[in-house]
């Protein structure tokens, strides 16, 4: 899904080169009144055979997608780097209650708190993904990844509410 997402956001900077910015890009698609395409209620939007927008998955939205996962990694690595004794599958299920939990019906919320019981241990995770054992260089190497990853994640949020399109479908 990830994968898919990043694709179809490189499409959308290919064919919007004149777009410098992610903002610039979806007040283009608000400019067309397009943002609010997810490529199923298209037709009911009045964009059906043989309109140039019928398959059209606007990038508005599929930003909106990927904030809720840089929000969700955010919240675990400040959690990760604030308890570092506390089990990773804790964190994650914490960090997701606090951040994206809200978006997601009940049925599917419950579907990820399980799968977070599957998440490695923290000595895993840090051997891992960032190649290290040491607790105190695993926080620094958060507490650097985290300075402009939450800044980006505010303004991109404080965006989307000023717009007024955070419940793209």
């Amino acid at each position: 899904d990830i994968t898919m997402k990043c694709g179809l956001l490189m499409k959308h900077a290919e064919a919007n080169k004149d777009c410098k910015t992610i903002e610039q890009l979806v007040e283009k698609e608000m400019g067309k009144g397009i943002h609010v395409l997810n490529g199923m209620n298209n037709a009911k939007l009045g964009h059906g055979d043989g309109d140039p927008y019928k398959d059209y998955e606007s990038a508005a939205r599929t930003i909106l997608r990927l904030l809720y996962l840089l929000t969700l990694l955010t919240h675990l690595m400040k959690n990760l780097k604030a308890y570092p004794e506390e089990l990773v599958s804790n964190i994650a299920k914490k960090s997701y209650e606090d951040s994206i939990e809200g978006f997601h019906p009940a049925v599917l919320r419950e579907g990820i708190k399980a799968a977070f019981m599957t998440v490695p241990t923290r000595k895993e995770f840090m051997e891992n993904a960032f190649g290290v054992t040491d607790k105190q260089v695993f926080s620094n190497i958060l507490g650097e990844i985290l300075k402009p990853l939450a800044g980006f994640v505010a303004r991109m949020w404080k965006y989307y509410k000023d717009k007024k399109i955070t419940n793209l479908e």
